[in-house]
């Protein structure tokens, strides 16, 4: 695979998140009287207040687009991409907002925009580069991409038949799921896709689950991210803090191309806009909460072709504390189904004892319920068809130069009132090859190369062994 920077799309904007130019540096700043800076912080914080009251007029109309025309949507969506971009005027009365885009180089554009940077700077608003992002790029290396051992494997996407889900019953799902040493309580809550008519005249709101399309479109950003052909930024403000990723839609289509899932933009756009509005609650089993919130926790256009994401808390954090896995992410989407790819991922994730060369084989286990509970496949009353299904899957990875050696499945046998013992689960023992073991093994060397805290304080003894390992047969196709 070869790595994509996106063609001839515009770069990614530098300014500060949301309202446009930074405006004057910090020195700048100390060289203005008391006096005029006080006038530009209040001017600042007026302005704030008038974008921050449209935006949120704006994101109620969009969120409930009913009767809404598609003009009318790409006009509401226009002027929030205005409003975030410091562009928008705003005139205010009891029944509606009107926007106009302020000229640039006018003098009152150039004074708004340079009391708000004033303001911003004032309350320590400002963009950095991560400096925990540099071990998470994998540059060098176009077959890999980096997994999350807790949060890539809580149910969030199902790739059942009912991915519509029309009644307000169905709209959440409940699963119970084991990680490690942790038992994990997931509550998902589908998101909402827009649907227009063929007139284009009216659009019809459904509630959807994510499934296998933005499954492959979050991993593509992933792996755009771990390749830094995407932006990532750290942004703060005063105590809170969010990371964002800046792309554009073709660099996800290319790359999904090059996996054999080729999506039009319009698609991967939907995908992007579902994420951002499905929703995961996860509880320990003791009942301590450990995240709430959507899968993307923003989604949005800027200037040009540039879109940008701002990730979820867990997923920033497991980010922040180094807490990811290497995987070779070609041989992954190198599997038909998205039943195979989860396995495949499940195992790397999570079988961290993989036999070394010359060592004994070692068998990693699981059960028909963990992939029920993880969401991957749907829950029936006949466990011998989801058998078939999981069999299907273990065929395709095993043999020679792929993931698995061999495998053997196993009845669970329940009891009835009748004295029969019906199966009421499977047991699955799976032996990966060497190739996949190594890959295993790799990505334990890496991890604890990266948590040295020996290393972690000579930043480029850390960087030479990282570069070494690299080199590794592991790191091969």
């Amino acid at each position: 695979m070869t790595s994509t920077t996106g063609g001839n799309e515009p770069p990614v904007d530098e300014q500060t998140y949301g309202l446009g130019s930074d405006g004057m540096t910090r020195r700048e700043i100390e060289e203005i009287n008391e006096e005029a800076l006080r006038v530009a912080h209040d001017e600042a914080a007026a302005r704030q207040a008038e974008w921050t009251k449209a935006e949120k007029r704006l994101l109620a109309d969009i969120n409930d687009p009913t009767g809404m025309t598609k003009a009318a949507m790409r006009e509401h969506r226009k002027w929030l991409a205005e409003i975030r971009a410091g562009k928008a005027e705003i005139q205010e009365n009891e029944d509606s907002i009107t926007f106009r885009i302020q000229k640039t180089g006018s003098e009152r554009s150039n004074k708004s925009l340079s009391a708000i940077a004033r303001f911003k700077s004032e309350t320590g608003y400002k963009q950095s580069e991560l400096p925990f992002a540099q071990n998470f790029v994998l540059q060098g290396l176009p077959d890999w991409s980096r997994g999350f051992p807790v949060y890539d494997l809580l149910p969030k996407f199902f790739f059942g038949s009912d991915r519509d889900a029309r009644k307000d019953t169905q709209n959440s799902r409940e699963r119970k799921i084991t990680i490690g040493k942790h038992t994990y309580n997931v509550t998902a809550l589908a998101g909402r896709v827009i649907r227009y008519k063929k007139d284009g005249s009216a659009a019809d709101v459904i509630c959807r689950w994510p499934s296998e399309r933005e499954e492959v479109v979050s991993r593509a950003l992933r792996y755009l991210v771990a390749q830094k052909n995407a932006k990532l930024s750290h942004w703060t403000h005063g105590q809170k803090s969010h990371e964002r990723v800046a792309f554009s839609i073709g660099q996800i289509a290319t790359v999904l191309s090059e996996w054999g899932h080729a999506h039009n933009h319009s698609e991967i756009d939907e995908s992007l806009k579902l994420l951002a509005d499905a929703k995961i609650e996860v509880k320990k089993n003791a009942g301590e909460a450990v995240f709430a919130g959507h899968l993307i926790s923003e989604y949005y256009a800027t200037a040009g072709a540039e879109r940008v994401v701002v990730l979820n808390s867990m997923e920033a954090d497991a980010l922040q504390r180094e807490e990811y896995l290497a995987l070779n992410i070609s041989r992954t989407m190198a599997l038909s189904t998205p039943l195979a790819r989860a396995i495949r991922e499940r195992m790397v994730l999570l079988f961290r004892n993989a036999p070394g060369r010359g060592e004994a084989g070692k068998a990693w286990s699981f059960t028909l319920t963990d992939l029920v509970q993880g969401g991957i496949i749907e829950e029936t009353t006949r466990p011998d068809r989801n058998a078939k299904r999981i069999k299907a899957a273990l065929d395709e990875m095993t043999g020679e130069g792929k993931d698995i050696e061999k495998f053997k499945a196993e009845p669970i046998y329940g009891t009835s009132e009748k004295g029969r013992k019906p199966i009421v689960d499977w047991k699955y023992s799976v032996w990966p090859t060497q190739r996949t073991a190594d890959e295993i093994i790799n990505g334990n060397t890496e991890k604890h190369v990266r948590q040295d805290p020996v290393l972690k304080k000579h930043e480029t003894a850390m960087q030479q062994r990282l570069a070494r390992l690299a080199q590794s047969p592991a790191y091969g196709k």
